[in-house]
C-alpha cells in the first residue's frame, strides 16, 4: 500500500514537471508573460510617484499619462477589449483623485500649462470650469475675483504679462509662483492661493513612513525617550537614508 501511493505520488510530481515545461516552452506562455509585464509596469510606476514626496498637481499628471497609455485608440500589442476593462478598472481609481482641489492643483501648475487634463476636449473644457470655480469660490471673497483674481487667472493660462516666464519639469512650482508674487503685488491673490493649494502633499505616504520610524525607533525597550529627542533621531535617520540613496545613484 505504502508502495502504491509513493509510486502514484511519483507519477503526478513527474506529469506535473512535464506540464511545467511544456508550458515554459510555449511560445504563448512568454507572449502572455510580456503582455502582464506590459500591463502592470506603467501601473507600478504610477503607484510608486504617487506616494513619492511631490505636490498634489503630480497625482492628476501620473494618472492622466496612465489613462492615456491604454488608450484603446493608441497603438498597442494588447487588444482594444483588454484596454478598455483596464480603463475601467484605473477609472474607478480615478474617482478617488478626480476631485476639484486636484483638477486645480493641476491646473495652477505653471509645469503642466501645455498639457491637456483630459484626451477628450469636453472634458477638457469641463475641467477648466470646474477649476476656476473652485479658484474664485476659494476664500469666499467675490470682490476679489471681480476687482483682479479672475484675470490673473486668464493671463497665468495664457502665459501673458509676468507669467510668460516659464517653468521647467524639474522646478518647484511653489517657488515659481513666489517669485510670480514678488514681481508683482498686483497677481498677489491668484499666488497664494496656487502656493496654498500646491503646498499640499500628493498623498499620506511620507507621513505614515514617518510613523514607521518612530515605532522602529520608539520601542517598548527605549519607551522614555523626551519628544526632542525622539524627532532628532527621525531627522536623523530620515536623512541619513536619502544621504545614502543620493550618493548611490
Amino acid at each position: 500500500m505504502a508502495w502504491s501511493l509513493h509510486s502514484r505520488r511519483d507519477d503526478i510530481h513527474t506529469y506535473v514537471c512535464m506540464d511545467m515545461i511544456s508550458i515554459v516552452t510555449s511560445v504563448h506562455f512568454w507572449a502572455n508573460l510580456q503582455l502582464l509585464e506590459e500591463i502592470i509596469r506603467p501601473i507600478q510606476c504610477a503607484i510608486t510617484e504617487t506616494q513619492a514626496d511631490g505636490p498634489i498637481s503630480n497625482i492628476w499628471k501620473i494618472w492622466a499619462d496612465l489613462e492615456a497609455f491604454f488608450d484603446p485608440i493608441k497603438p498597442s500589442t494588447m487588444s482594444v477589449v483588454l484596454r478598455q476593462k483596464i480603463v475601467e478598472s484605473l477609472n474607478k481609481r480615478w474617482e478617488l483623485f478626480s476631485t476639484r482641489i486636484h483638477i486645480s492643483s493641476f491646473m495652477l501648475d505653471p509645469r503642466f500649462r501645455h498639457i491637456p487634463s483630459s484626451t477628450k476636449d469636453n472634458e477638457s473644457e469641463a475641467h477648466f470650469q470646474s477649476a476656476e470655480e473652485f479658484i474664485r469660490k476659494y476664500d469666499f471673497n467675490a470682490d476679489k475675483w471681480a476687482a483682479g483674481l479672475q484675470q490673473a487667472w486668464i493671463d497665468f493660462r495664457l502665459e501673458e504679462g509676468v507669467f510668460s516666464n516659464q517653468c521647467q519639469v524639474t522646478d518647484d512650482p511653489v517657488i515659481w509662483w513666489k517669485r510670480i508674487r514678488a514681481m508683482s503685488t498686483r497677481n498677489k491673490w491668484l499666488s497664494d492661493i496656487a502656493i496654498e493649494i500646491l503646498s499640499f502633499p500628493g498623498s499620506a505616504a511620507a507621513v505614515e513612513r514617518t510613523f514607521s520610524v518612530v515605532r522602529r525607533i520608539h520601542t517598548w525597550q527605549r519607551n522614555r525617550l523626551r519628544r526632542e529627542t525622539l524627532q532628532k533621531l527621525v531627522y536623523i535617520y530620515i536623512n541619513r537614508r536619502a544621504l545614502n540613496k543620493s550618493l548611490i545613484e
